[in-house]
């Protein structure tokens, strides 16, 4: 379903509604589904198979809007032609790679130094910041054409509006991180059941990788539409690199805190290397 479904199209053609009223099909063929044919317990292998049967529909559904929409037909490509993009867009695909590397990699390792009830709890406290980050994905997803287009056309509008964005991206997410700390407690209740000690501590400190989340789309984004690939491989190698040297000895000392706070700390910096990054490509395009 997601190797079917042309997010990226949509993106490039600034249609982006696209996207959302195929994305609620998704969710709405799996929901009625849920109704519909899960009744015991016994039915939970159900729920995996209907949700990858909404993907697969909204997938199929939005190749049929692109060819009928949009008038794209398709074809077989050359040889050529598919190495070309390949090779242009082996940064991203190795980005992708690395990111998948270094967070499954934490998580198989606090498994095997603690054990699988403290993978649990950090799983827990994870994917509450995740889905609470995830509300800046929208955001990034649409605005990424629109740079592509304004680095083209006007470079130094295309510099302040990052600037705009950074500033709000930033005082969103402080306001998002102090409501969700208010009311951790009443969030883990929600999430898992009950109320867990350990959960709202990791979650606590954990809270503060939103201050970091919706940056490292709009940043990298920034740099890849300024073609400044070798920078933003730099970043990922480095990224990469500070994650195995930090996290693994925080695991083993301190558990699961351990790795929240080097994890934590390895996006910070991360973020930096971007931002540093981003301002020497900036000056450098500034003189062109």
């Amino acid at each position: 379903g997601q190797v079917l479904f042309p997010v990226w199209f949509f993106q490039g053609m600034e249609r982006m509604q696209y996207i959302t009223y195929l994305n609620i099909l998704s969710k709405v063929i799996f929901t009625v589904a849920i109704f519909l044919f899960v009744k015991e317990r016994e039915d939970y292998y159900l729920v995996p198979l209907l949700t990858s049967l909404g993907a697969i529909i909204a997938g199929i559904w939005s190749l049929v809007l692109v060819n009928k929409n949009f008038g794209v037909h398709f074809r077989r490509q050359s040889k050529e032609r598919l190495m070309h993009y390949l090779r242009e867009g082996w940064h991203i695909f190795l980005s992708r790679i690395y990111v998948s590397l270094y967070t499954t990699t934490n998580v198989m390792l606090l498994g095997f130094f603690t054990g699988n009830t403290v993978v649990g709890y950090y799983a827990i406290a994870e994917k509450i910041v995740v889905a609470i980050g995830g509300l800046f994905d929208p955001a990034n997803r649409t605005i990424y054409p629109y740079l592509a287009k304004k680095y083209k056309e006007h470079f130094s509008y295309f510099v302040r509006f990052v600037k705009k964005v950074s500033v709000i991206y930033f005082a969103v997410a402080f306001i998002f991180v102090l409501i969700a700390y208010y009311f951790k407690d009443i969030i883990i209740v929600l999430v898992s059941g009950s109320y867990n000690r350990e959960i709202s501590i990791l979650l606590g400190i954990f809270l503060l990788r939103i201050l970091t989340l919706p940056f490292g789309a709009l940043f990298s984004n920034s740099l890849i539409i300024m073609q400044e690939k070798r920078a933003f491989m730099r970043v990922m190698n480095y990224t990469v690199i500070l994650n195995f040297l930090l996290v693994p000895p925080a695991i083993y000392l301190y558990g699961a805190l351990g790795m929240v706070c080097a994890f934590v700390l390895v996006l910070v910096i991360h973020t930096g290397m971007l931002i540093y990054y981003l301002r020497h490509a900036i000056k450098t395009h500034g003189g062109r």
